[in-house]
């Protein structure tokens, strides 16, 4: 007797080949059924090639308004979905989508959902013509002129967005295995986004550059972590690695030009953010353990700021107001907590604590001030310095 489950997968084999027939033999006829390849060119010198080898993949690609345009799209497992929209001239992108659908894998695709794409509502629901049964899906959208995309994702169910608005923006996105996500939207000129989330499941970045010249570089591994960056003004460079599970960190740069913010956590359930505002700012996060949280807010100009936790459950808070104030922290046990503020100029703190429950405080504020604070354990420090 033949088993339900190997019956579902004979019919969905037999409906995904109609499918592809059905679409093939009678597009000709029936012009407005959506085809699984499909481009269009409204200028010449433009170049565009796709290579499917599985089944029922989707592809689209449409260039218009400009000249030198280059796009390749290369889906060889089955159930991808890719768009690019190119408008302009001399912008280049690139999608390879590889995946190994396996028997179970998201109850075999939610049991192919609808077996039929050209039936209503049949795979072409919100989201795309293959819907909620897209294995992986890249959109690219380039508007202007000499942008470049790239996007390459192996496994299942991974997911890339991008928007290029303006000249010589730059994207890079590598995805491994299932569920990860990124986001990338450039609207000013030559920034750059490198993407690497190459082990795990269900990463999660999002990018936004508005300003010029901005670089913004990710590197995720093991499962849930969140990446946001948003770089609002120019000639900023942002650093974020992450490795462990549910991790969050969090970059903002407005105003100004020349900052750079680093962040590198290893663990599970750390939360690490830098904002600044201003020029020439310089912040670094470091994190190893579990419930470690590290903020960092600078405005004004040549601050250097760093934060170093390694254990269970530390806080450090650095924020500075005004011009050439060096502030770091340094944590290495459980339960420690410490803060710096600096409003002024050229002030210099630093806090150093290792061992359990310390707490740490320290204000400057007026004509530049020197400290440094060190505690080995069930201490208690506060200072203010006017």
């Amino acid at each position: 007797q033949t088993k339900p489950h190997s019956r579902v997968k004979k019919i969905a084999a037999l409906a995904m080949s109609f499918n592809v027939i059905l679409s093939q033999a009678f597009c000709l006829a029936l012009p407005f059924i959506a085809m699984p390849t499909a481009i269009a060119q409204e200028v010449v010198e433009n170049n565009a090639s796709v290579f499917q080898n599985g089944a029922m993949n989707f592809g689209v690609i449409t260039q218009q308004g400009g000249t030198g345009n280059n796009t390749e799209i290369d889906q060889q497992g089955s159930f991808n979905e890719a768009t690019v929209e190119q408008e302009g001239s001399g912008n280049q992108a690139f999608v390879n989508q590889v995946n190994e659908l396996e028997e179970g894998d998201q109850g075999v695709l939610e049991d192919l959902l609808i077996l039929d794409p050209l039936a209503p509502g049949g795979g072409g629901g919100e989201g795309g013509f293959l819907g909620n049964l897209a294995a992986n899906t890249a959109n690219i959208s380039q508007v202007g002129d000499d942008n470049f995309a790239e996007v390459n994702q192996d496994g299942m169910l991974n997911e890339a967005t991008l928007e290029q608005s303006g000249f010589s923006n730059y994207a890079l996105i590598e995805q491994v295995d299932e569920n990860m996500s990124i986001e990338v939207t450039q609207t000013g000129d030559n920034n750059r986004v490198e993407s690497s989330q190459t082990s795990g499941s269900r990463n999660e970045a999002t990018v936004v550059q508005t300003g010029n010249d901005n670089l913004a570089t990710i590197t995720q591994v093991d499962f849930q972590n969140e990446i946001f960056i948003t770089q609002l003004s120019d000639e900023n460079e942002a650093t974020v690695s992450q490795e462990g599970s549910m991790n969050t960190a969090t970059v903002v740069q407005e105003g100004g030009i020349d900052n750079i913010s680093l962040i590198e956590t290893l663990g599970v359930n750390n939360t690490a953010e830098i904002t600044q505002d201003g020029s020439n700012n310089n912040a670094s996060i470091m994190q190893d353990g579990t419930f470690n949280e590290a903020i960092i807010s600078q405005t004004g100009s040549d601050n250097m700021a760093s934060i170093t936790q390694d254990g269970f459950r530390n806080e450090g808070l650095i924020e500075q107001i005004g011009i050439g104030n060096i502030a770091s922290i340094i944590q290495d046990g459980f339960n420690n907590l410490a803060s710096i503020l600096q409003t002024g100029n050229g002030h210099n703190a630093s806090i150093e604590q290792t061992g359990n429950n310390n707490n740490a405080e320290i204000i400057q504020e007026g004509s530049p001030k020197t400290i440094a604070v060190t505690q080995t354990g069930n201490q208690t420090f506060f200072i203010h310095q006017q």
